[in-house]
């Protein structure tokens, strides 16, 4: 069964329970399963057999799965940086995302966007993007690939070390 893609613990903040409100709200118009992977962490979506819980899955597993789904959904209300929705954009995923955080930073054009306290709204960006034409799709997963080249542990590495510099530096010149 074809399916849609949601890769983080399930924290509250997160907002899985309107993803999964979101997603019910089409579930009859759609074959797709919803496949949640990450912990429990107090924000459960509902039991449903079209959403599908997973646990302790290996990086190779995980990897398989954002290649293999149909559309990657970041619905989460805050996000320090957002690592699955960079890694469903490596791995070639059609990205959905909450227009909250560092995702619509992380991401920019190569996503789609909802608001997140919106599950009609969520719901209605699913299906368009779902609807939506090969070449289109095609053209966001190709933003995604280039996106994700924006970011390396390189250049995080670097960044790093030149705010360290630069705090280093402005400590000297104002001595406590």
């Amino acid at each position: 069964r074809p399916f849609l893609l949601y890769v983080s613990n399930t924290y509250p903040h997160k907002n899985v329970p309107r993803l999964a409100e979101a997603f019910l709200h089409i579930a009859d118009r759609i074959p797709h399963s919803l496949v949640i992977v990450g912990r429990n962490r107090g924000g459960e979506p509902p039991r449903d057999e079209r959403i599908v819980r997973l646990e302790g899955v290996s990086r190779e597993a995980l990897s398989a799965l954002y290649r293999e789904c149909d559309v990657f959904v970041n619905p989460s209300r805050y996000e320090g940086f957002g690592f699955p929705t960079l890694e469903a954009m490596a791995a070639g995923a059609r990205v959905i995302a909450a227009t909250t955080g560092a995702t619509t930073e992380v991401a920019g054009d190569a996503a789609s966007y909802f608001d997140p306290v919106d599950p009609i709204q969520m719901a209605d960006v699913m299906l368009g993007v779902l609807h939506e034409s090969r070449e289109e799709r095609a053209r966001f997963i190709g933003k995604g690939l280039e996106r994700t080249k924006l970011y390396s542990w390189d250049e995080c590495a670097r960044v790093t070390v030149k705010a360290f510099e630069e705090a280093l530096g402005e400590r000297k010149a104002h001595p406590v």
